[in-house]
């Protein structure tokens, strides 16, 4: 599945959906909304959550369940962002510090950092192991607590994990200068 949004001759855009085969690129019968899509997940149902934004009068970003063939249904919104994780076969939207786990087309809240400063990211392997962007920096979940693991005032915006390392894509905000932060497990 590939999400996107498609212009028009007049200025105008709505979000579109497109599905791969292994051979052709199918664009899939959704409702028309005036909106981009941002990120797709499939979930442990074989549903997709959704996350779109739309940035006229101010930004606001959704996420939808989908069908994977025409039906989308609003979960959740929110106006400073919704990002969409996976570790493994789990889903997970973090609005706000707020970590949900996507359960059978539902939200369940599974971890609250706010407190913590967490603002976003799940990356890693498993759901007692990840790193995660604070206001302070780079953190690691443990599974009991987190902790501020390479402070930077840069903005993450990217990151994978493969074996012992995590990289994060970071950008200056005053330079524009983009900048890949490793970390590797200790054994």
């Amino acid at each position: 599945m590939l999400g996107a949004a498609e212009k028009y001759s007049n200025g105008e855009y709505v979000g579109v959906i497109y599905h791969f085969d292994g051979n052709n690129w199918e664009r899939l019968k959704i409702p028309e909304m005036k909106t981009a899509f941002k990120t797709i997940r499939k979930i442990d149902n074989g549903n997709y959550i959704v996350v779109t934004y739309n940035h006229e009068g101010g930004w606001l970003e959704r996420a939808y369940i989908f069908d994977g063939v025409s039906q989308l249904t609003e979960i959740t919104t929110d106006e400073q962002g919704i990002s969409l994780h996976n570790i493994k076969d789990n889903t997970y939207i973090v609005i706000r510090g707020i970590i949900y786990k996507c359960y059978k087309n539902k939200l369940l809240k599974w971890r609250d950092f706010t407190a913590d400063g967490y603002g976003n990211g799940i990356i890693g392997w498993n759901e007692n192991n990840f790193f995660g962007y604070s206001d302070k920096g780079i953190i690691h979940f443990n599974g009991t607590d987190i902790r501020l693991m390479y402070k930077t005032d840069l903005w993450e915006y990217g990151y994978f994990a493969t074996g012992k390392d995590v990289f994060v894509i970071s950008e200056n905000p005053n330079t524009g200068l983009q900048i890949i932060i490793r970390g590797t497990l200790k054994e």
